[in-house]
């Protein structure tokens, strides 16, 4: 197609001298096609090893099903020699504005969920089905991870929809799928919002208000999801974060990124968008709701409210809020908390309860001991 590449270049406007080789030339280039498409491709056959490639981006997700003929045991497959694995079917679409919010787990999972289902009349009973994938989170939580250590509602409902094939999932690097790679970056059909969608709206919402700290006294201020994205919307520094999460387009190197934003740097692949609010999560994990800087002291004192110990303050925090550097604040902040102190006094018999004296040889200031 050399013969036409000259029209597309600017300016526009050229004169086209169309003679006998241009009219030869697109038909020349549909026989080329035509060979590789049945070199390359082939029917499906259910007694081949049959393997399926996904891929999820910031554009859109992809997928391939390739099944294997040649006779090659590698664990490099499909890799092992060109042409030994031949396509059976593919395909890719955009994403709609929701799931362009996932976080990269999400994403693909989502993506293969979306290739299982959309490829099921072949996959479904397939005696010899491996996945592979470039995201290795994705190969513990579809491999041994049991469905009821997924606490993630999303990561839950799309691991259910798997249960009904058999496959075997492996890791390869994501920088030798090409394939699937230019099908997600380069997606063909759009999609409206499927009913998944839908579905899952009511459970992320349900885990976004179970994330937003609410205050167990009457002397505290009750923060709630409406509370939290009052002030959000008034805060530049987490509006940037909000479009940086929501765009992907996170910088190479963390030099490269703007000075407010270097904490959330290396945790950026764990950062999702759920109802307009930045959520944070760990594999399978709780999903917690990230705190801007203005909110992080009165969620400090609801943590601390009850006056319950520093691990109860700790693993509240682990499933419900975050933001860089948490643990170290909410341990500052319950060491100058001296009510809490007296009510532990209170929690423990006066013999179990002993204040050692400062050593004066050391520099070590008394800590509390409970015997």
């Amino acid at each position: 197609m050399e013969p036409f590449r000259d029209l597309l270049r600017k300016p526009t406007g050229k004169n086209v001298y169309w003679d006998s080789q241009l009219c030869h030339k697109p038909r020349q280039a549909q026989e080329v096609i035509c060979q590789l498409a049945k070199n390359g491709l082939a029917y499906y056959d259910k007694t081949r090893p049959t393997i399926i490639m996904t891929h999820w981006s910031k554009e859109g997700f992809g997928f391939v099903v390739l099944q294997q003929y040649c006779a090659c045991q590698s664990a490099d497959s499909p890799f092992c020699c060109k042409g030994g694995w031949r396509l059976t079917l593919c395909g890719s679409r955009h994403l709609t504005p929701t799931e362009a919010g996932y976080a990269p787990l999400e994403g693909e999972a989502f993506a293969l969920t979306w290739c299982l289902q959309k490829a099921r009349l072949f996959l479904l009973g397939c005696p010899n089905l491996t996945i592979i994938t470039g995201h290795g989170p994705l190969v513990k939580l579809l491999g041994d991870r049991a469905l009821k250590d997924v606490i993630n509602p999303r990561l839950f409902t799309l691991k259910e929809k798997t249960l009904q094939f058999r496959f075997h999932i492996k890791y390869l690097p994501g920088k030798r799928n090409t394939a699937v790679d230019f099908l997600a970056k380069y997606p063909a059909m759009r999609s409206s919002h499927e009913a998944s969608d839908v579905d899952l709206e009511d459970d992320i919402q349900v885990a976004v208000a179970c994330a937003t700290v609410v205050a167990l006294e009457q002397d505290t201020i009750v923060l709630d999801e409406d509370c939290v994205r009052s002030a959000t919307s008034n805060d530049p520094v987490y509006q940037l974060l909000l479009a940086r999460v929501a765009a992907g387009d996170w910088p190479q190197q963390q030099s490269q990124e703007v000075a407010c934003l270097h904490p959330f740097f290396s945790v950026r692949d764990r950062l999702a968008i759920n109802l307009d609010l930045v959520t944070y999560s760990v594999d399978q994990g709780y999903i917690r709701l990230v705190i801007l800087e203005d909110l992080r002291r009165q969620v400090a004192t609801n943590l601390r409210a009850g006056r319950q110990g520093l691990d109860s303050m700790l693993r509240r925090a682990r499933q419900s809020v975050y933001w860089p550097g948490i643990e170290g604040d909410l341990q500052h902040h319950h060491a100058q908390c001296t009510s809490c102190d007296e009510h532990a006094r209170h929690c423990f018999p006066k013999q179990c309860w002993s204040r050692p004296q400062q050593n004066t040889t050391s520099s070590k200031s008394s800590q509390i001991c409970f015997r």
